[in-house]
């Protein structure tokens, strides 16, 4: 931080919520001096940029908040994840009325929700841009349900620490759906990401579904997680990414009781089984990684 964010109190953040990487600094400290040699270009775009963002924040991913002491910072955000970094509470307006208050993480919560019950009761245009940071729904496909699952597959809500679990997601067509990516998050119960993963990241290719099919994508994965209780979520996303089909910031709230070789923040290493299932309730597994 420089002098003047010290004297001014600026803080500088990361768009996306996370932590302000030395390799992050480094880029926006970089950029910020190539807009100087561009006779100060760089800055002068924050007088039209939407966001007043300059070259350099817009490059490293940071943006500038001010956050004097004893006084009370009105942060305006799309992004859930900067949300989630810079606030302490929030509050949620949806179509000109307050429909919630209280902790940054309900909060979150309470605006999904919203938006779920929104894309239910209309169709919604898919986006030409930002569809994914707007949280735009089309409900193409729905996730009924999210269910914890321990090794001999039964339903339950604590989990011992390290203890092999199945996190199932229960998903139905209501279009045709070409090739989705399905993802799963573990949060702490204040909202923090402890882990997340997708099957685009895990290069798993997904099948094309049709509209009157359901489906069961299974992340199977360990937890060593510290005891505590955290929170599942799920998404059905685009193959393009251009929007979400459907979002649950959270989907069941689970305990997990922990032991001493426990981890607060890990790579679960996730495989994943996509099965769909029939009109009689068959299940036949179409993908296994």
């Amino acid at each position: 931080m420089t002098v003047g964010g010290v004297a001014l109190k600026l803080k500088v953040v990361r768009s996306d919520g996370a932590s302000v990487t030395f390799l992050v600094a480094l880029v926006r400290g970089l950029m910020a001096a190539f807009s100087i040699l561009l006779l100060f270009l760089g800055f002068l775009w924050i007088a039209w940029d939407k966001d007043k963002q300059g070259w350099h924040d817009k490059i490293a991913g940071t943006t500038i908040v001010h956050v004097p002491k004893g006084t009370s910072l009105i942060f305006v955000s799309h992004n859930m994840e900067a949300v989630r970094r810079v606030c302490d509470r929030g509050l949620v307006m949806y179509r000109g009325e307050n429909i919630f208050q209280g902790t940054a993480s309900e909060a979150i919560v309470a605006y999904s929700n919203a938006i779920r019950q929104a894309a239910r009761e209309m169709e919604k245009e898919i986006p030409v841009e930002g569809g994914l940071s707007q949280r735009v729904m089309t409900f193409d496909a729905e996730i009924e349900k999210v269910v914890l699952q321990d090794a001999n597959r039964n339903a339950v809500n604590v989990l011992h620490s390290d203890a092999p679990a199945i996190v199932a997601i229960y998903v139905y067509f209501h279009k045709d759906v070409y090739k989705p990516i399905f993802s799963m998050t573990v949060r702490s119960s204040d909202g923090r990401l402890v882990y997340d993963t997708t099957t685009d990241w895990m290069k798993i290719q997904t099948p094309n579904f049709f509209a009157g099919e359901r489906c069961c994508v299974e992340f199977i994965l360990n937890i060593p997680l510290l005891e505590n209780e955290y929170q599942l979520g799920a998404d059905v996303i685009a193959s393009d990414l251009s929007h979400y089909y459907d979002r649950i910031e959270r989907g069941m709230s689970f305990w997990v009781e922990g032991f001493d070789g426990a981890k607060g923040l890990v790579d679960l290493n996730a495989r994943v089984a996509i099965k769909k299932i029939t009109a009689n309730g068959e299940v036949s597994c179409i993908n296994q990684q």
